[in-house]
């Protein structure tokens, strides 16, 4: 099919962000707190219209992993639909099973699936730790892992004996995320996805995003002209996208992959985290080529402190290392910041994090495993609230 026309909602390059960091904050109900009436962030989008979107099944050039950040697999999974917890596991065990063949992965782990339709949701509270739970499309174009937040979550979803399985020298390390449509031919409103060839890294703004119990980050794409999106015409269930969002292999594949997922239609969305070996990776920490790319989350994560005070607040809010296990820590040392986001030089005056004075601190589910998060009445958006 030609190229096609459409608008994409960007993120607005704001005077506001040079003193104040972006963010969102999904607040648990209290007393006091209304989110229909108390703005929880400061997110100032902007719709660009007129975008060139080229049809991946028309692309001439390499679409690969390895090369735009995101390919298109064929497979048809045994779930027609997620209605049970038992759907949840099945679904994941199908999708590790197909990413473990597909891409030569020495071991996968899925550590989120959500679920998202195509419609606004009226409803007061939900329950982010619900499996069932399900969304609506997320706002502006955005990457769910920074620099920052790749090492933090693999420690977060990986357990002690895995840990010193692969965190040594020749296995790399990747966060993905895989999507597929759940109607039989998707006509209207695709995934768009940007070639990561095409991102700059001063196109990308960190964002905080705050939940109950914990503090992310990630990445929202400014617009620029030079931007090649893609999409899939008539794609089926069967076709289904997986792409990059962190990966300790240098290269732009790996560094940033901004998605645009304000037009959605009914789908799956699934996060995985998958090793493998890679004899070009050095292991030797004055030679490392390790650099950091995706692997699927996002965050300013460092662990968040149990206590609800500002200095408590402002560690956790850091995309930092530092709170990390040392073996931890010294695994992920060797992945090079070039081509991400500058951070702010020493010395200069930090961004103002205006969320810092309505989080009272982490808070731990109910004893029935509930972790309930106050929304508006009227939303037209979901969240990615487990994946930071």
């Amino acid at each position: 099919m030609p190229d096609v026309q459409a608008t994409i909602e960007y993120l607005e390059n704001s005077p506001l962000y040079e003193t104040e960091k972006p963010y969102w904050c999904l607040l648990p109900p209290h007393e006091g707190f209304d989110p229909n009436k108390q703005r929880v962030d400061n997110l100032e989008f902007e719709l660009r219209p007129n975008i060139t979107i080229s049809d991946i099944r028309d692309a001439k050039g390499d679409l690969t992993l390895e090369t735009s950040g995101f390919q298109v697999l064929s497979h048809h999974s045994k779930c027609s639909a997620i209605k049970t917890v038992e759907d949840v596991q099945a679904y994941k065990a199908e999708t590790e099973t197909m990413l473990r063949n597909d891409l030569n992965a020495t071991f996968v782990k899925c550590y989120e699936l959500r679920a998202r339709k195509n419609v606004p949701f009226q409803r007061e509270q939900f329950d982010i730790n619900d499996p069932l739970l399900v969304e609506g499309p997320a706002r502006g174009a955005h990457n769910d892992v920074t620099y920052g937040s790749g090492p933090v979550i693999i420690n977060r979803h990986l357990s002690e004996e895995d840990k010193s399985l692969y965190m040594k020298p020749g296995y790399r390390f990747r966060i993905v995320n895989t999507w597929r449509s759940l109607v039989p031919v998707l006509e209207d409103r695709p995934l768009a996805l940007c070639d990561s060839r095409s991102v700059k890294p001063e196109d990308l703004m960190e964002a905080d995003r705050i939940i109950p119990d914990r503090i992310g980050e990630v990445y929202y794409l400014m617009f620029n002209k030079d931007h090649h999106w893609y999409w899939l015409e008539k794609q089926t269930p069967s076709e289904p996208f997986v792409f990059v969002m962190y990966d300790t292999k240098a290269g732009d594949h790996a560094r940033y992959y901004p998605i645009e997922i304000a037009k959605l239609s009914n789908s799956i969305i699934i996060i995985i985290m998958y090793f493998q070996r890679d004899n070009n990776i050095t292991g030797n920490s004055g030679e490392r080529d390790r650099e950091w790319g995706n692997i699927n989350s996002k965050v300013e994560d460092s662990s968040p402190s149990s206590s609800g005070s500002e200095s408590g607040s402002a560690a956790a809010s850091e995309a930092s290392t530092t709170q990390l296990p040392s073996s931890v820590r010294d695994f992920f040392a060797g992945v090079s910041a070039v081509g991400y986001p500058q951070k702010q030089k020493t010395g200069t005056t930090a961004r103002a994090q205006p969320w810092k004075k309505v989080w009272e601190g982490p808070q731990k589910p109910s004893e029935d495993g509930k972790l309930l998060v106050a929304c508006p009445k009227r939303c037209d958006y979901g969240i990615d609230p487990i994946s930071i």
